[in-house]
């Protein structure tokens, strides 16, 4: 038995050295991130922290990107922003990554472009997968989505994500500009900034369902949130999808594994 049917047998991914083909000086990152020039601490759970990710990561930043004004520049489609995604989503390709996504839910309006400039998967936004959601709830049940700014999360925004008329109907929308920071932007990083960041988002999705009682799934539209899923999910009873329970799903797709088991 060689080295390779150990591996299947095992359950390891295995590669064959007659496959084995060179040309770049790195490999083995299966996702790469677009992430914007910041300086503020991205927790574990963030799109922008690597380990944050049960795979190879590779972050890009996109340099000159601020991430207060990244949401309005991929509404309306700002060139300088778009030339400079895609020439970073390029690079990542180049530098071998199987998928690309990005840490703001708002460049799914960048989607169709970005999308175009490579050859491998894009998925922008936690938002892409809203008509998968949709699916799941019976009749008269909503969708609520916790979202950075309630003012560009717009019908015209939603059916880019792939929701027909109908269903944007169906969705009501907690704004996290409505509730202040407890700890503002720019403040020097602390332990307990986490935990009461969590409080305050537990706190939205707590009156978004008690003002929606037909809200059968939750929805992350912000990248920074997934740290908090599990609370809110603890606090709410629903699901909850953010942009990792998509990464989680391409990647599959794109870095598929044999199974193993008894008969």
């Amino acid at each position: 038995m060689n080295l390779v049917e150990v591996g299947t047998r095992l359950g390891l991914a295995m590669f064959s050295w007659e496959k084995a083909v060179g040309g770049r000086a790195m490999f083995g990152e299966v996702l790469g991130v677009l992430v914007h020039d910041g300086r503020f601490p991205r927790i574990p759970g963030d799109a922008g922290n690597a380990s944050t990710y049960p795979f190879t990561t590779r972050l890009k930043v996109v340099r000159g990107l601020d991430p207060g004004k990244a949401p309005e520049l991929y509404s309306r489609k700002d060139p300088v922003t778009l030339q400079k995604c895609i020439q970073a989503a390029q690079e990542l390709e180049s530098e071998g990554v199987r998928a690309i996504t990005t840490v703001c839910g708002f460049a799914l309006m960048i989607q169709d472009e970005l999308q175009d400039a490579v050859n491998i998967p894009v998925f922008t936004s936690s938002l892409l997968q809203l008509p998968i959601a949709y699916r799941t709830l019976k009749k008269g049940q909503k969708i609520g989505i916790i979202t950075a700014n309630s003012m560009l999360l717009t019908k015209d925004f939603l059916s880019r994500a792939g929701m027909e008329p109908k269903v944007v109907d169906v969705v009501v929308v907690a704004g996290l500009e409505k509730e202040p920071r407890v700890i503002p932007p720019g403040t020097p990083p602390n332990v307990s900034y986490p935990r009461k960041e969590e409080e305050r988002i537990v706190r939205i999705a707590n009156k978004l369902v008690s003002d929606n009682p037909e809200v059968g799934a939750i929805f992350f539209e912000c990248h920074n949130l997934p740290p908090y899923a599990a609370a809110v999910q603890e606090a709410t009873g629903l699901p909850v999808f953010d942009v990792m329970s998509l990464v989680k799903m391409v990647i599959q797709t794109v870095d598929q594994r044999r199974y193993t088991g008894i008969m």
